[in-house]
């Protein structure tokens, strides 16, 4: 009799499911997730913008004597605001007019100064802050009116490359491992280089070289929607760091292509060949040389054989695509413009930032100049162009 009743009861919440339109609980994603790199390759013409992209942007920047940019800069937005940094610069920029508003922080080493920017910066879009490298073992922190707020140290006697932000008070950085034996891969410390946690290193080498070889880009933070994320060279895992746990969220799987972190010396041991050429084992692996994340997407850079390749990752549909950095972006119109991907960062609204130089831009229009028609006739702001003048920010709204 009690085995009837649980039965009836099942159908009738059955119904009552069914007639009330109900969903069942969406399953959450089960980490880490692998991402198939090795069979993600297509040819550039295949790789559509459409996929990824809902609409495209281009703000001219404003040109001045006074603030020329130099070459590989970094944008990022917030706002209404653009800022650019690099090649120990820092400017600010009108999103909507691209006119400049003020340098922010000067290059030198007074008090109110920075030692260097680019890839040690870290850009804080919530409280819109600007970290740079100090001449202390220390990080100055500007905002944007220019205006140094703070100092950052780091922890003393560590080897620190990378530098990110788990939050207003915490901060994290990538411990280089030169000798083969760190025992630690992170380091959190707080405002004044106190250690409040250190997570460890679970790979090790043998040392065989007596020479040392860092990257840049060994260890990569990036943040997305208020989190921090980590990725490193000689790992395929991209971890979210938090305040009492590392968790690894992606696995990049390139197969026999990925570099193998006992052979980490081996592999960077330069070689020249009969024609004076030089190459590192390395150069045979797929190497991580940029990453940043939406809400759907996350997007690398890469090389591999001495080339540049852009990948999309789609977490909606868990397919991965990678090209040589030479895409045609669709603006519409049957015009296609080609683009390479420079250095990319993805705010907090889903936009992919970058940027394209002037002189390559005019270039391209020189060359084609029926479509150089159709570009100028859709976009005002491609009239008149000097190869001289400041880039042109890309920003590009990435579907959800």
């Amino acid at each position: 009799m009690k085995s009837r009743i649980l039965k009836l009861n099942a159908v009738i919440l059955f119904l009552v499911l069914l007639i009330f339109g109900c969903k069942a609980p969406v399953q959450e994603t089960a980490y880490p997730v692998v991402v198939d790199m090795e069979n993600s390759f297509f040819e550039s013409s295949e790789f559509n913008s459409d996929n990824f992209l809902e609409s495209i942007q281009f703000i001219k920047l404003e040109t001045s004597d006074e603030f020329v940019i130099a070459d590989g800069p970094n944008f990022y937005t917030a706002d209404n605001y653009i800022v650019k940094d690099g090649a120990n610069q820092i400017y600010l920029f009108d999103k909507e007019s691209g006119n400049f508003i003020r340098e922010i922080g000067i290059n030198d080493n007074s008090p109110e100064g920075y030692r260097s920017t680019g890839r040690g910066a870290v850009f804080d879009e919530e409280n819109k802050l600007i970290y740079t490298g100090g001449w202390n073992n220390n990080h100055c922190v500007y905002n944007f009116q220019g205006k140094k707020v703070n100092d950052v140290k780091r922890p003393e006697n560590e080897m620190i490359s990378a530098f990110g932000l788990l939050n207003d008070s915490i901060f994290a950085g990538f411990l280089l491992n030169v000798m083969g034996d760190q025992k630690f891969k992170i380091v959190l410390h707080n405002e004044t280089g106190n250690t409040l946690k250190k997570y460890p290193n679970y790979h090790s080498y043998k040392k065989v070289s007596q020479s040392i070889s860092i990257f840049t880009y060994e260890g990569l933070f990036y943040r997305s929607q208020g989190n921090l994320f980590f990725k490193e060279m000689f790992d395929d895992t991209l971890f979210q760091v938090k305040a009492d746990t590392i968790l690894p969220r992606y696995v990049f799987d390139g197969g026999q292509h990925s570099p193998e972190y006992e052979k980490r010396d081996e592999l960077v041991a330069a070689k020249q060949s009969v024609d004076g050429e030089y190459s590192i084992p390395l150069d045979e692996y797929y190497v991580f040389t940029q990453i940043s994340e939406s809400s759907r997407f996350i997007i690398f850079k890469l090389r591999y054989k001495k080339e540049e390749f852009i990948g999309i990752y789609d977490k909606t549909e868990t397919l991965c695509q990678i090209a040589e950095n030479n895409v045609q972006l669709n603006l519409g119109d049957e015009l296609f413009l080609p683009f390479n991907f420079s250095n990319i960062y993805i705010n907090n609204n889903n936009e992919l930032v970058t940027y394209i130089e002037a002189y390559e831009l005019l270039q391209w229009m020189n060359e084609n100049p029926a479509d150089a028609k159709k570009l100028v006739e859709k976009f005002d702001q491609f009239k008149n162009i000097d190869e001289n003048d400041n880039p042109f920010v890309v920003i590009a709204k990435l579907k959800s």
